[in-house]
């Protein structure tokens, strides 16, 4: 109540024995939702989605103590005929480094979608974890997942693909190198009359690098991004540093990741350095038969879920 100066406390949530909020902050969701993550030493971390009443709704799988879980942003990856809106996080920055999507319409146990590895958002010990965002940087009309890869070395855009059969594949789409290992955030900014798309930055050391839209050269367009014809892509090799990802465990460190709304854009062009690559490590995962709903779960039901599913993922975890 901005004129009386007072807040409303609409809910108090008491976490059990041995639980605590791992995230800085939580992140606000369309449907008057809030996530969190919540980590147990015992089961690991787990995101939680809450109603204004405090009622936990679902959650993703616990994962599991092999890393901390970066729980990054919500978004709309799909187009206007074929949305797919989709929690990401990135699973064991320091381990199997997989960025995850989730479906978060399932109750009491979220749908994991698709993953892709390896990608890593945090340097260990480093208290600089917003190095993540989601937009659509390359003008396609399709939002991307922008997070560094592995050895932080380059900023990736990764989309999810319907392969029109029932299951989604995380590809990615573009990379750009930086000059060392990312040491700052990454930020983005788009114009305010959504006509010159996306502009990003980010430092390595002393270096600042920053990316902008590839302007139209036709003076009576106005400057507008010329979503026609691609430009040609910089030829340059991805990292030979890259490695495969590791089975070694890491414990988590001790500062957590920020959350935030998703970010939406208007379609852009691909910021001038982009660069399709080989993709990654990836795999889909196919579309979970479970019934949607947003109503509150009871705790057997959550814990009899919670158990099966965290038995199917440790052993697909595991497996890599």
């Amino acid at each position: 109540h901005p004129q009386l100066g007072t807040i409303d406390i609409f809910a108090d949530v008491q976490l059990p024995e041995g639980d605590v909020y791992e995230g800085i902050s939580p992140m606000f969701l369309p449907d008057d939702t809030v996530v969190a993550t919540v980590s147990n030493p015992e089961r690991g971390s787990m995101m939680v989605k809450y109603n204004w009443e405090g009622d936990e709704v679902s959650s993703s799988p616990a994962m599991g103590w092999n890393g901390w879980r970066h729980q990054l942003f919500y978004n709309d990856f799909g187009t206007a005929d074929d949305p797919l809106p989709m929690l990401a996080d990135l699973r064991g920055p320091h381990a199997k480094k997989f960025l995850q999507f989730y479906d978060i319409s399932f109750a009491p146990i979220w749908a994991m979608r698709a993953k892709i590895n390896p990608y890593s958002t945090q340097e260990a010990g480093s208290r600089v974890v917003d190095t993540n965002l989601s937009g659509d940087l390359n003008g396609d009309g399709i939002a991307e997942a922008v997070v560094p890869t592995e050895f932080r070395d380059h900023i990736a855009g990764v989309q999810l693909q319907d392969r029109g059969d029932g299951t989604i594949a995380a590809e990615e789409v573009w990379r750009m190198e930086l000059p060392g290992p990312l040491t700052s955030n990454v930020a983005a900014a788009a114009t305010s009359d959504g006509t010159t798309g996306i502009a990003m930055g980010a430092a390595a050391g002393k270096t600042f690098r920053l990316w902008v839209p590839l302007l139209d050269d036709d003076p009576s367009s106005g400057g507008a991004v010329n979503t026609n014809t691609p430009p040609p892509p910089v030829e340059t090799e991805a990292p030979a540093t890259e490695a495969p990802v590791t089975d070694e465990p890491t414990s988590a460190p001790k500062t957590s990741a920020p959350t935030r709304a998703p970010t939406t854009a208007p379609p852009t062009k691909s910021p001038t350095t982009a660069q399709p690559t080989p993709n990654p490590t990836k795999g889909p995962t196919p579309a979970p038969t479970a019934k949607p709903t947003d109503a509150p779960v009871s705790a057997a039901e959550m814990a009899m879920a919670m158990e099966l599913e965290m038995q199917e993922q440790f052993e697909e975890f595991e497996s890599g």
